[in-house]
């Protein structure tokens, strides 16, 4: 009889879970919009053998049949969603003398009580709960996604319940009765009372003394391996988000895992539930963080620094990895972080993504990038800067639309950046991005952006890199002033081909936010080559009568007598053309 009965509980456990295994990392129907099926409500005697409501795919809700149909009760049903057209609300009842809990879950919903008379349950035989949840599951989640609403009854302070659990093995327990018995003219025979697997409560070790049933066992290879209880104590008729963290007891892997939603106080004793309240679920979904939690150099925390921030600048030089500590966000272990250097750039890369294959954040992603801009380090003396650097550059200037918030395509505009000699002598130079603007309108029309000092170094290829920041720059925007962080970053190579990041930040709080980590930012990219016409032309002249002067096509003034053939620029006053020596 023993081994018949678990064959069965393991068979009701393989068919609630089949259709969840292909899919496990995900739950089922999470968004509860897919046609939803007829509810049989489980018991120890007859099983499954009535309808009492509908229930989404995957999921089961706690109604309830008894052997007279005194007592059947649909605790949940479908209502309204969140933007959507279904979701979940389940509400503590009161059927006979006795109030049944609401609530929904993965695993298989039970209750037992035996009645007799007009409406009156036998003191101490009412009980109930989850045996079971998803089968095959062998993922790590780090949290749990879910929209709701939430009803007290009448004078009730009682809370809702959120449970989320993983385990490994399998617990029993004898003699649980789990059959609802009716007779109205004698007192109800007893419920039968099987072994029963993967009890809730056993897994979590949550028995009281209001919970029925004989001793319970665990297998050798039992372990829980989350565990998390979450109550909402507040009601709100308005739709709440909200993301729970699971908490991760060891590093073992599970096999099952549940999730319980309960309008009530799920595992208190089931005479203290209040009648009347109600919680409506919506989009329950599991997360695997692929953000980091803490970013930390050289033993401080990099200054506003959020997990949904990815951009930062650090106003030092860059360290040795060794500087650089962090910690992925959630507790599963699962989330996984590099970090890579550009000493070139001076810029850090974090790159953290999910060990569970295909799992993503809440935002959809399955990885996040983060960015570090340091300051090049002064070299003074030791750089060389010839007269090649300095100049216009022209070409395209790019700006990033979609993080920007102006549209769905990047945004491509004619321009020229100026490289200027600061007269300083010390690896410096002024960069300057004339007329910058958004689109054609006066509207869209920001200013000139000028970095000063930005620091200059020689790269191996005979070219430059430039790097700089300017915190405040004052802007106009629409006709008014604007505040601005702006941070420029790049490579000139030897032949005069320019690449370029320029990093807008508008601050839209200076005085509360003066790094603008809540500001809006305006990626800028250029693309362009030194351009000797336009420098040359850029050069003050008196009038037409001005001598003639020849440049090479680096804009380096030449001597008329040693042009060698090749072609070159010659200018007269506001004239430059160019010409061809044989």
């Amino acid at each position: 009889m023993h081994n018949m009965k678990k064959i069965y509980f393991s068979l009701i456990t393989l068919l609630a879970a089949g259709a969840l295994s292909a899919t496990a990392q995900q739950l089922p129907s999470y968004g509860f919009e897919e046609a939803w099926v007829d509810c049989i409500p489980w018991n120890s005697n007859k099983h499954l053998t009535k309808t009492e409501g509908k229930q989404p795919s995957g999921w089961c809700i706690s109604n309830v049949t008894s052997s007279s149909n005194a007592a059947c009760q649909t605790i949940g049903s479908s209502v309204s969603g969140f933007n959507s057209n279904q979701a979940i609300k389940v509400e503590n009842k009161q059927i006979l003398s006795q109030i049944i809990p609401g609530y929904f879950t993965l695993g298989t919903t039970w209750s037992t009580a035996k009645a007799s008379g007009v409406g009156t349950v036998v003191s101490g035989t009412a009980d109930g709960g989850t045996w079971g949840g998803m089968s095959n599951f062998s993922y790590r989640p780090d949290a749990l996604y879910f929209d709701y609403t939430r009803t007290n009854g009448d004078g009730s302070s009682e809370p809702a319940t959120i449970i989320i659990y993983s385990w490994k093995g399998e617990t029993q327990q004898a003699n649980v009765p789990a059959e609802n018995t009716y007779s109205f003219f004698k007192p109800a025979d007893p419920a039968v009372e099987p072994i029963m697997y993967n009890r809730d409560r056993c897994i979590l070790d949550e028995l009281n003394s209001g919970n029925l049933g004989g001793d319970v066992t665990k297998s050798s290879d039992f372990e829980l391996i989350s565990k998390t209880i979450y109550k909402i104590t507040s009601a709100t008729s308005s739709w709440v988000s909200k993301t729970v963290d699971i908490d991760y007891l060891n590093t073992t892997t599970p096999t099952m895992f549940n999730v319980i939603f309960a309008s009530g106080n799920y595992l208190a004793d089931r005479s203290t539930l209040k009648g009347g309240d109600a919680l409506t679920v919506d989009n329950v979904k599991l997360v695997y963080y692929s953000r980091l939690a803490s970013l930390s150099v050289n033993g401080t925390s990099v200054a506003g620094f959020s997990s949904n921030i990815y951009n930062y600048t650090v106003d030092s030089e860059m360290p040795e990895e060794s500087a650089f500590a962090f910690t992925c966000l959630g507790n599963s272990g699962s989330g996984k972080a590099t970090l890579s250097l550009d000493k070139e750039n001076a810029k850090a890369t974090i790159t953290v993504t999910n060990s569970n294959a295909g799992g993503t954040d809440v935002d959809g992603q399955t990885s996040h990038v983060y960015t570090i801009q340091f300051n090049k380090p002064q070299t003074g003396g030791d750089v060389v800067i010839g007269d090649d650097l300095y100049g216009v550059y022209a070409g395209i200037v790019t700006i990033n639309a979609i993080e920007a918030g102006l549209g769905n395509e990047d945004i491509n505009r004619d321009g020229n950046v100026h490289i200027i000699d600061n007269g300083k002598n010390d690896g410096t130079c002024t960069f300057k991005l004339p007329d910058f603007a958004l689109d054609d309108t006066p509207e869209g029309y920001i200013g000139d952006i000028v970095v000063e000092n930005m620091n200059v170094t020689n790269t191996s290829d005979g070219g430059y890199g430039i790097s700089g920041t300017v915190n405040p720059l004052k802007l106009t925007m629409n006709g008014s002033e604007i505040v601005a962080k702006v941070t420029v970053s790049g490579t000139i190579d030897a032949t005069g081909k320019a690449v370029l990041n320029i990093d807008v930040i508008w601050i839209m709080y200076p005085e509360s936010d003066p790094e603008g980590n809540d500001g809006v930012s305006i990626p800028v990219k250029f693309n362009g080559q030194f351009d000797a016409i336009a420098g040359i032309t850029d050069v003050p002249v008196d009038n037409s009568n001005a001598p003639v002067e020849y440049y090479d096509l680096r804009g380096n003034r030449i001597g008329a007598d040693n042009l060698t053939p090749g072609i070159y620029i010659r200018r007269q006053g506001t004239e430059a053309t160019k010409i061809l020596v044989k």
